[in-house]
């Protein structure tokens, strides 16, 4: 007599943990149904000078975009160098990130003011260990400032690179030294901070902003990357264009249709478990007769194919959303109807599934 209760237990067991299963699948299937968030996916088009990634909760339009100039770091360089083992000089080397201001538009690479940012500024003793052109780039490189440093073939010669590594007008790089050996690496004003502005490197790039049009209004942006430039979406400035190009954003159907029939599918999966587990006849029914699977049955049947009223709903029913359910309970979706409900009234579709809060 144990060993058939602790047979008809074990059964019951393994039933209740293929019951568990299938309700957590469906549970996690109507998760961005019950938050909305199926509701809120768009479909983005748009030209191959911007890329437009969904963060939020975007409207729904079309946005006209013209990109006047990309947003560059500055780069200076050095005068060649025979190699990378050339020994540059001795002494300390004092590098900064920050802000330049200039005596003049357009920038033309001499500041007449500069502040360097926290934390970006470090001197580096330069020595026979480390006082090589290979030397000086690793030496910068471990600093970690927010300047890059890097060796470029020039001819038969090298040149070393030093790059920001943040775009904007207002990011620039300052090089200053007390010692004659070194003045060659130099960019910027004395040590003390005090004029003359002294340059001996070439600045290959001009640090400056992105410039652009949205919709026809002029805006400017430090990084070609742009943070919530329209609600809800994240914009990437790839190149220049001619002309204005469209960005249209629309609703995702496609990705509501697949959510809504991922349910009915997942519904379908529990309702035909939870048959097989309930009947009489299956020999796998361990859960005949059980009143909390009739429970479970009963109430999801209720929820799925019963009524709600929400105030100022056009919807009260998943029927009026294309899902309808056949004598055996087991759910089918009419896309059509699912797609046509969405056009008409797609705020009161997602309201239905999410609630009114």
């Amino acid at each position: 007599a144990l060993d058939r209760k602790e047979t008809s237990l074990s059964a019951e067991l393994s039933a209740l943990g293929s019951l568990k299963s299938v309700l957590s699948s469906l549970d996690a299937t109507l998760a961005p149904l019950a938050d909305g968030s199926a509701f809120d996916v768009v479909s983005i088009e748009s030209p191959a000078s911007v890329g437009v990634v969904q963060t939020g909760s975007p409207s729904i339009g079309q946005y006209s975009l013209e990109v006047d100039s990309l947003a560059s770091s500055q780069v200076l360089a050095t005068s060649p160098y025979v190699s990378a083992t050339t020994a540059v000089g001795s002494g300390s080397l004092t590098i900064s990130l920050g802000e330049p201001s200039y005596p003049g538009l357009p920038a033309s690479g001499e500041y007449s003011g500069f502040t360097p940012a926290s934390g970006k500024t470090v001197t580096l003793n330069l020595d026979s260990s480390n006082n090589t052109v290979a030397g000086v780039r690793d030496a910068v490189n471990a600093a970690n400032i927010g300047v890059t440093a890097s060796l470029v073939t020039d001819g038969g010669n090298t040149r070393l690179l030093f790059t920001a590594d943040d775009t904007g007008a207002n990011t620039a790089i300052s090089i200053t030294t007390t010692d004659t050996a070194l003045s060659d690496l130099a960019h910027g004003y004395s040590s003390d901070g005090s004029p003359p502005f002294i340059s001996n490197l070439t600045e290959a790039r001009v640090p400056a902003d992105a410039a652009f049009k949205l919709n026809g209004l002029s805006l400017t942006n430090s990084s070609n990357n742009i943070e919530n430039l329209v609600e809800g979406l994240n914009f990437t400035l790839k190149a220049v264009t001619t002309s204005a190009q469209s960005v249209n954003v629309s609703k995702d159907t496609a990705t509501i249709e697949s959510k809504v029939q991922a349910f009915v599918d997942d519904y379908n999966v529990y309702q035909t478990t939870l048959t097989s587990l309930m009947d009489y006849q299956d020999a796998a029914g361990a859960l005949s007769g059980d009143a909390t699977a009739r429970r479970i049955q009963g109430a999801l049947r209720a929820l799925a194919t019963g009524t709600l009223s929400i105030s100022g709903n056009a919807f009260s029913s998943v029927s009026e959303l294309g899902i309808t359910s056949d004598k055996s309970g087991l759910l089918t979706l009419d896309t059509t109807k699912l797609n046509s409900a969405m056009a008409s009234n797609i705020g009161d579709a997602k309201e239905f599934f999410a609630g009114a809060t």
